[in-house]
């Protein structure tokens, strides 16, 4: 299960490419349009309840997109026209686009799920529905599925961005060498600029195996580590500043 949820920024969510995503925006006045409150995501709900803060609709290009909650926002002709002005009675409703704010998209075994939501206090169904959603994420399959449930979650290798996506600034390069290595590794950071930085190597279940540099305020510059001799298999180098994760994959193997 992946799930995405707090951005406005369709590019990030294109990076990833796990669904087709032509635009998003923001919209501070949203108009539920259709709900469909028979699914686990969205359990303990109101029928029609209200998303009083702030959403992220999206124009979902993808096919296989299940579209849970979609609010009014968008012309026929893609004109913008703000939430507040599409809940105006001279706006004709059939002039009006419906774009999802909760869905999901199956993808082989697993789902990934977009929450273009906003959590605070005194709004329930936005928590209800995300804890609704990491419950459905660790439901167990029904009887008789052929899914493996004895199997262990294995990570992939990913480069996480916070802020504003593709235009985010590159705050720090780093490089792994050699990979795969036999005894010792080295790994290269270079900072553009002054930040604190964290490294740490888990392994595929996410358990630490090292940590190589606890979080130190640096200048920037280059920096140089080793990576230990550990027991040959699959592992990441998770690289943290204030604003941005980078996470390396990095094979030990067992003999020259």
């Amino acid at each position: 299960m992946v799930i995405i949820t707090g951005t406005d920024d369709f590019r990030i969510l294109q990076q990833f490419g796990l669904f087709g995503v032509e635009f998003s925006y923001f919209c501070s006045e949203p108009v539920v349009h259709e709900v469909t409150p028979e699914h686990p995501v969205l359990n303990g709900t109101n029928s029609q309840f209200s998303l009083s803060d702030f959403v992220y609709p999206i124009d979902v290009t993808d096919p296989d997109f299940v579209t849970l909650v979609d609010v009014l926002g968008y012309k026929e002709d893609d004109s913008p026209v703000s939430c507040w002005t599409a809940t105006r009675e001279e706006t004709d409703p059939a002039s009006l686009r419906n774009f999802p704010v909760v869905g999901y998209k199956p993808i082989g075994s697993g789902k990934v799920v977009y929450l273009g939501m906003e959590y605070y206090q005194d709004q329930a169904e936005p928590a209800q529905i995300l804890i609704n959603t990491i419950r459905w994420s660790s439901a167990k399959p029904v009887q008789g599925s052929r899914q493996n449930t004895n199997r262990v979650a294995k990570r992939s290798e990913e480069v996480l961005h916070a802020g504003s996506g593709a235009d985010h600034a590159v705050l720090f390069d780093l490089k792994i060498y050699p990979n795969p290595y036999y005894e010792k590794a080295t790994l290269d950071i270079e900072l553009k600029n002054a930040t604190a930085l964290e490294v740490e190597m888990t392994d595929e279940n996410g358990r630490i195996t090292a940590i190589l540099l606890p979080q130190k305020s640096l200048s920037a510059g280059f920096y140089r580590m080793e990576l230990p001799n550990v027991s040959s298999g699959v592992y990441f180098v998770r690289c943290k500043t204030e604003d941005k994760t980078s996470v390396r994959k990095v094979v030990k193997t067992a003999a020259r």
